[in-house]
């Protein structure tokens, strides 16, 4: 039996058939890149979240190092003042001892006197 057009019933077939494959093989590779560009943003939404863990952990690490050199100037500044208070304490006990000296010598003085 033939088709009309010159071709045997079994030409046609295996030309539909073929023809039905490489449309199989098409929708196979459309699903298949289909999958490949769905994959690509969550790959990078996972690239985005890690690059947001890399900023929070450098901002931390600015913090700490921040922290670091305010503890520094603290503890520069706290012994400043501390030998500050030292210094002071010394020019008071010299005033002091001074004072006594005038006092001594006041007491001597009166001493002489009534002798």
């Amino acid at each position: 039996m033939g088709t009309g057009d010159g071709k045997k019933d079994g030409e046609l077939h295996e030309e539909t058939t073929s023809k039905r494959d490489s449309d199989v093989v098409g929708q196979h590779l459309a699903i298949r890149m289909s999958q490949a560009t769905s994959v690509e943003p969550s790959l990078s939404e996972s690239t985005e979240s890690d690059r947001g863990e890399e900023r929070e952990q450098e901002s931390d690490r600015n913090i700490e190092n921040i922290n670091e050199k305010v503890m520094k100037v603290k503890v520069n500044m706290m012994t400043k003042v501390v030998k500050l208070m030292g210094t002071m304490e010394k020019k008071a006990d010299k005033e002091m001892w001074k004072e006594v000296e005038v006092k001594k010598q006041v007491i001597k003085q009166i001493g002489r006197i009534y002798k």
